[in-house]
C-alpha cells in the first residue's frame, strides 16, 4: 500500500489487511496495527492467501 503523504513517518506499508473501520483501512505490519486513512491511499495491491 502506498500513501500520497507520509503517515507515521512513512508512505509505503506491506502487511495483512484486517478490515475497514469507518474511514480507515486496518493493516497489520510486523505485529503493529495501523489505521490508515482511505483518502491518503494512492495505490494498493491485494494478494490473496488461501488456506488449505
Amino acid at each position: 500500500l502506498r500513501l500520497r503523504m507520509p503517515f507515521d513517518g512513512r508512505r509505503k506499508f506491506k502487511g495483512q489487511l484486517i478490515g475497514v473501520e469507518q474511514e480507515d483501512v486496518v493493516l497489520v505490519v510486523d505485529e503493529h496495527e495501523y489505521l490508515l486513512p482511505i483518502e491518503l491511499i494512492e495505490k494498493a495491491n491485494v494478494v490473496p492467501q488461501f488456506k488449505d
